[in-house]
């Protein structure tokens, strides 16, 4: 079952129905991954190598419209009226969920890295 994220509106959404309070956005999964690609890369600066967070504002948006689960309301029409600062917090849940599993990969790798040089070669084969 995939992961949420419940984005408590400040400014609740006042239309037709009843108000939106809330928005609910799922974890992308593989498929969305493969289809729209990272919605963002670090880049470094040439002289410092300090990095810079760029983000991809098309990919995020489509992939906010693809994970946005609740409301079922059509997305476009409501994330017109959201402020600002509710924007941002539907945006950094979607992108949270990309920064963690990067994490985890990360940490990963740094764990195997360590382990193979705990001063054992690695196993070869005999050819």
């Amino acid at each position: 079952m995939p992961k949420t994220i419940t984005v408590k509106l400040r400014t609740p959404i006042v239309g037709h129905g009843a108000p939106v309070t809330e928005v609910i956005v799922r974890e992308p999964a593989g498929k969305d991954l493969m289809e729209l690609g990272e919605p963002y890369s670090f880049i470094r600066t040439p002289k410092e190598g300090v990095p810079i967070f760029n983000e991809y504002v098309e990919i995020v948006q489509a992939y906010i419209q693809r994970c946005v689960t609740a409301p079922k309301a059509d997305w476009l029409l409501l994330e017109g009226q959201l402020s600002l600062i509710d924007a941002l917090a539907v945006k950094e849940a979607l992108l949270g969920f990309f920064l963690a599993a990067h994490l985890e990969l990360s940490r990963e790798r740094s764990d195997s890295s360590s382990s193979t040089s705990s001063g054992s070669a690695p196993a070869t084969s005999g050819t």
